[in-house]
């Protein structure tokens, strides 16, 4: 399969990245001086283009038999790539067993320690189902949240029955009134006690215009209220939770809500800074824009956050660390962005990939536009 060919600008032809000398925290990044030192051969380098386009069309089982297959034919080869690809498929599956059997094989091949398998809670990375995408059903809440929006906020409840996590897209939310900011933040609450995971899209600018309510207008209005702490709830923000509550107290002159954790977030990043909050699915800190979860047709607009993220700026940090793949039929859309930030005379950087995105970025020619510096090794 053939992923969209890139757009060039009218009249433009495609620059490579600055050839700049990266910076000290890119030159760290992991295996890269270990990488260089091995020699892919040709059917190293087909394994890995395989294992790498499978994976971005979640077909995992494929991709994780494509570079079995590989270690075992081919038992001479001193390509890092394969082992590595595998360590991180194992990893983001579960597949503990599998790992430690791969790392004792590595060792004795490459007399040197492998990589460590890490806690389920502390790897970026969530597993992907192998016949089916990681995102899962999507509700969409658009335009101003009056009435018209009720049905669409019961069957995000509806949805959550199941096993799959659900994706709430609130990119194009314009607004909302108390009545829906009280159901939205009940439903929110009542997935939050249940345990459920919820992917939320374009939660920073709609928590924005909440918090804007308790400012204003609605600052009287407890709905509003509410539904902001389940937003920073479900965004691991807590520091803006409990500055939200210190305000609640004075405003309503009751004891404010407590913090509670969400299960399977992760710990609240302490560089991170109000302004710039965390959110599932992405961010953007003061000088770096991060991207999360799955970037796919749903997630495409992120693409067009970083064009906007970038401008005034000559150097362009993305990361990655916490980006579980990159669906291939979106890697044409990425490097367009690419070409574009190269046109207006940026350097970009992608940083802290795993190495399945990383392997695709190379199999599909993004280090042409941008430099890449692979998670570093644990």
């Amino acid at each position: 399969m053939t992923p969209p060919r890139p757009v060039l600008p009218a009249g433009a032809a495609p620059q490579p990245a600055p050839k700049t000398e990266p910076a000290a925290e890119v030159q760290e990044a992991g295996w890269d001086d270990l990488l260089l030192g091995s020699t892919p051969t040709a059917e190293s380098y087909s394994a890995v283009e395989e294992a790498a386009v499978l994976y971005a069309n979640t077909r995992v089982a494929e991709a994780i038999a494509v570079l079995e297959t590989f270690l075992r034919e081919n038992t001479a080869s001193r390509d890092l790539q394969p082992w590595l690809l595998l360590f991180d498929l194992y990893q983001s599956q579960g597949m503990k067993q599998k790992f430690d059997e791969l790392s004792m094989e590595f060792v004795v091949r490459f007399e040197r320690s492998a990589p460590v398998w890490e806690p389920p809670n502390a790897v970026p990375s969530a597993p992907v189902a192998a016949s089916a995408p990681a995102a899962g059903p999507t509700v969409r809440l658009e335009g101003m949240l009056d009435g018209g929006a009720e049905q669409a906020i019961q069957r995000l409840l509806k949805l959550a029955e199941g096993k799959v996590p659900v994706r709430l897209d609130l990119a194009q939310a314009q607004g909302i009134d108390p009545s829906r900011a009280q159901l939205l933040a009940e439903v929110l609450l009542m997935l939050r006690k249940a345990g459920k995971y919820l992917v939320l899209a374009g939660a920073q600018e709609f928590t924005a215009r909440v918090k804007a309510y308790t400012e204003g207008a609605g600052r009287r209005e407890p709905a509003y209220w509410r539904l902001l702490f389940e937003l920073y709830q479900f965004q691991n923000r807590a520091q803006e939770f409990e500055d939200a509550a210190v305000d609640y107290a004075v405003t309503f002159e009751v004891s404010p809500p407590s913090w509670e954790p969400v299960a399977g977030l992760p710990a609240e990043p302490a560089t991170e800074s109000p302004a710039s909050p965390a959110q599932t699915g992405g961010e953007v800190e003061s000088d770096v824009f991060r991207l999360e979860g799955v970037l796919d047709a749903a997630s495409e607009y992120r693409l067009k956050e970083l064009a906007r993220f970038a401008e005034g700026r000559s150097e362009v940090v993305v990361d990655l660390s916490r980006l579980v793949r990159v669906d291939f039929m979106i890697v044409g859309s990425v490097i367009n962005t690419l070409i574009n930030l190269n046109q207006a005379g940026k350097k970009v950087t992608l940083s802290g990939q795993n190495e399945m995105v990383h392997a695709l970025f190379e199999v599909m020619g993004v280090r042409d536009f941008a430099q890449l510096a692979r998670r570093k090794a644990r």
